[in-house]
C-alpha cells in the first residue's frame, strides 16, 4: 500500500504460493477485496491473512469484480463467461448477463449502483477471438445494449465519477 502524500509504502501480504490481485478497497477503507484462484478475499488493512469470502456454488472468478456503491455486495466476472453480483459478506451469487454466445468482462458500475459496463467477446467458428466491444446491462440484470460494434478492439471501460459518461480503450 502506497500513501500518495507522504510516499510511505508498506507491504500488506506477501505470498509465493497465491497470486493476489485486482485490489479493491472497500467503502470503508478498512480492507480491500482481492482476487486469487478463481475466489474472491478480504485482506483488512491491519494484516493477517486474506480470507476467502463464499459465493457459493458461482464459476470461477477471473479478475474482474467491482464493488458496488451500495457497500454490500460485489460485481464479478466468471469462467462461465457471465456477470454475477453476490453479497460482499458471502452468499448466493446471481447472474447478471445472459448467455449470448459472448464472453462477459465485467469493468464498471455506474456511480448510481443501476448500470454495469463491461467488455463483451465472441469468438469465431474456429475459436478465434473476435474484436471486443462495449456494452451496458441493468446491474439488476436484463437485456443488454451494445455501445461499439465494429472491427476495431474495444475494452476497458469505466463510468466517469458523475456517470454521464463512459470512457474505454478502442484501437479507432
Amino acid at each position: 500500500m502506497l500513501d500518495v502524500d507522504t510516499g510511505e509504502d508498506r507491504i500488506l501480504h506477501e505470498s509465493s504460493a497465491v497470486l493476489y490481485e485486482a485490489p479493491n478497497w472497500t467503502l470503508d477503507g478498512a480492507a480491500l477485496i482481492l482476487n486469487a484462484d478463481g475466489h474472491l478475499f478480504r485482506l483488512a488493512l491491519d494484516g493477517g491473512e486474506p480470507r476467502r469470502i463464499d459465493l457459493g456454488a458461482i464459476a470461477p472468478l477471473n479478475n474482474d469484480h467491482v464493488l458496488d456503491p451500495d457497500g454490500v455486495h460485489v460485481v464479478v466476472s466468471a469462467d462461465d463467461g457471465r456477470i454475477h453480483r453476490a453479497p460482499l459478506a458471502g452468499g448466493t451469487a446471481t447472474r447478471t448477463t445472459e448467455d449470448d454466445g459472448h464472453l462477459h468482462f465485467l469493468h464498471g458500475i455506474s456511480p448510481d449502483g443501476a448500470t454495469l459496463v463491461y467488455t463483451t467477446v465472441g469468438r469465431t467458428a474456429d475459436g478465434s477471438w473476435l474484436a471486443p466491444d462495449i456494452a451496458v446491462v441493468p446491474a439488476a440484470g436484463g437485456e443488454a445494449t451494445l455501445l461499439t460494434d465494429d472491427e476495431f478492439p474495444d475494452d476497458g471501460p469505466e463510468f466517469t465519477p458523475d456517470g454521464a459518461w463512459i470512457h474505454f480503450n478502442s484501437e479507432h
